[in-house]
C-alpha cells in the first residue's frame, strides 16, 4: 500500500461528508486507504463514516490524545507514507495526496506539510496571517534541515513548525519516531525530533487544505493558552514573557487591523462592522492567552485547566461517557 489517510474524529459532521468527499476524489496512480479513529462521537459522524469505504478505530473519549491517539492509527495503516488531516481539513485540490507523496523524492524526507487555506467565516486578519505565515516557507516546495544550531535556536518557531491539520510522514522514520503524548502540539513535537535526528522536513505550497475556525475571543484566549504553553515545552524562546510585551503595543496592532478591514474592498459592510467590533476583543484575547501560556509554570495547577481548551474537551468527553455509563443497562 503506498499511502494511508488518517482522520481522527470526534463530533466532526460539519464537515466530515465535505472532507471525505474530497478524500475519495483524489486522483493518484497508486492504492490508498483511509483510517478513521473515532473517540466517542454522539453526533452523526458514525453514520457519515459509514457512508464510505474506510477503516473505523474507535476508542472512548477519555483515552484521547492528541499523540498517542495518532500513533494508535498509524500503527493499524498500512501506507508507506502517512497522510493526516483532521476532520475539518478539507483537501482543497485532486492532487492533494499526489502531491504530498511527490515530495518526498529525496530518502532523508521525514515529513511533509502543506498550507491551510482560510474558509468564508474566517476573520480577515486571520486570512490575512495565515498567508503570510506560510509564505514564510517558501513559494516553491522547501527543504528544511538543521544545518547551524544558531540559526535554529534563532528561528526555532520556523523550523519546529509543522501541521497534522494537513501532513504525510514516512512511515519508516515514524516507526524509529512516533509522535510524543502530548495534549497539543505533537506535530511540531515530531518536527523538532525528526530535525534533531538529522531528518529533512518539506513545505509543499501544491497540497493544501481548507482549514480554519470562527470562534470567540475567549475561545481563542484558550486555544492561545494551549498553543503557548506548548511553545514552553518545546522550549521555544518566543512568547510573552511580560505584559509589556503585549500593552501598548496591542493597541496600536488593533488599529493597523482595522483600517486594513476598512480597506477590505471584498467585505460587505455588515462583517466589517462584525470585525469591528470582534476583532479588538480577539486580539487582546489571544495575546493574554498567549502571556498566560508563555508563563504557565507560574500558574496553579486548577487554572492550567480553566484556561486549557483542550482540558475543557477532555472533560467534555469524560463526562459524556459516564452519562452513556449510567444510561447502559
Amino acid at each position: 500500500m503506498k499511502a494511508s489517510v488518517v482522520i481522527p474524529t470526534k463530533n466532526g459532521e460539519q464537515y466530515l461528508e465535505e472532507v471525505l468527499k474530497a478524500v475519495f476524489s483524489q486522483q493518484v496512480t497508486f492504492e490508498f486507504e483511509v483510517v478513521v479513529i473515532d473517540s466517542g462521537s454522539t453526533d452523526r459522524t458514525l453514520s457519515i463514516l459509514r457512508q464510505f469505504p474506510l477503516r473505523l478505530l474507535q476508542i472512548p473519549p477519555l483515552d484521547f490524545n492528541h499523540g498517542e491517539t495518532r500513533n494508535q492509527a498509524i500503527a493499524h495503516a498500512q501506507g508507506e507514507f502517512i497522510a493526516l488531516i483532521t476532520q475539518d481539513a478539507t483537501p482543497a485540490d485532486p492532487r492533494w495526496l499526489a502531491n504530498l507523496v511527490g515530495a518526498f523524492a529525496e530518502e532523508d524526507v521525514a515529513g511533509v506539510f502543506g498550507p491551510h487555506l482560510t474558509r468564508g467565516d474566517c476573520d480577515p486578519i486571520e486570512t490575512r496571517n495565515l498567508i503570510q505565515h506560510f509564505r514564510n516557507f517558501g513559494l516553491e516546495r522547501t527543504h528544511v534541515r538543521i544545518d547551524d544550531e544558531a540559526d535554529y535556536h534563532a528561528r526555532q518557531g520556523w523550523y519546529d513548525f509543522f501541521s497534522n491539520c494537513n501532513s504525510c510522514l514516512r512511515r519508516s522514520v515514524w516507526e524509529r519516531i512516533p509522535f510524543r503524548r502530548t495534549s497539543m502540539a505533537e506535530d511540531q513535537m515530531w518536527a523538532q525530533d525528526v530535525l534533531k535526528a538529522g531528518y529533512v522536513k518539506v513545505y509543499e505550497p501544491s497540497a493544501a487544505v481548507y482549514h480554519s475556525h470562527a470562534y470567540s475571543p475567549w475561545i481563542h484566549l484558550k486555544r492561545s493558552f494551549d498553543e503557548f504553553r506548548s511553545y514552553r515545552i518545546l522550549e521555544n524562546p518566543g512568547g510573552y514573557h511580560r505584559l509589556r510585551q503585549i500593552f501598548p503595543g496591542v493597541f496600536r496592532e488593533i488599529a493597523h487591523d482595522l483600517r486594513y478591514i476598512r480597506r477590505e474592498s471584498g467585505l460587505p459592510l455588515h462583517q466589517k462592522l462584525h470585525w469591528y467590533w470582534n476583532y479588538p476583543l480577539i486580539n487582546v484575547g489571544r495575546k493574554m492567552g498567549g502571556y498566560l501560556g508563555t508563563n504557565y509554570r507560574r500558574l496553579p495547577q486548577a487554572v492550567q485547566d480553566f484556561l486549557s481548551l483542550q482540558e475543557a474537551n477532555r472533560r467534555r468527553g469524560a463526562k459524556r461517557q459516564v452519562l452513556q455509563a449510567m444510561e447502559t443497562p
